[in-house]
């Protein structure tokens, strides 16, 4: 998958001999519709987090799915000084495809409960999803 990250500017993605989904790189990558689909490209953006980071963490626990242009903008910035919440980020990885960035980050995020909730609020208008781990 590095080298059609790196060269290609459309795929397909094939089941059983056929076309189940097909588009530009980035956007498969990105948003992909296929449950097969979703499934392989999880799997490549799989990485543990080790289970002592979420028996340690007293916070909620978030995960956050950046694609562009969000994945360069301040948000988490801007959460952090808009909301009286404390951020710790526990594991990310970006990637890029085409020099677009594609990442996901996992926050924990330390609070009152009303606080945390405006402050994931906040980081769910303005990212592609954001997802409660804990």
């Amino acid at each position: 998958m590095e080298v059609v990250k790196a060269i290609c500017d459309r795929m397909a993605v094939m089941q059983n001999g056929r076309v189940v989904e097909e588009g530009p790189v980035y956007d498969i990558f990105s948003n992909p519709q296929h449950p097969m689909t979703r499934s392989f490209i999880s799997s490549l953006f799989q990485f543990d987090l080790p289970d002592r980071l979420l028996r340690n963490s007293a916070g909620t626990v978030v995960k956050i799915h950046f694609v562009a242009p969000q994945a360069e903008e301040a948000v988490i910035t801007g959460m952090l000084k808009q909301f009286e919440v404390k951020g710790n980020i526990l594991h990310g990885k970006i990637e890029y495809i085409h020099d677009t960035p594609l990442g996901i980050l996992i926050l924990e995020l330390n609070g009152e409960p009303a606080e945390v909730q405006r402050a994931m609020d906040y980081i769910a208008s303005r990212t592609h999803r954001l997802e409660v781990i804990r």
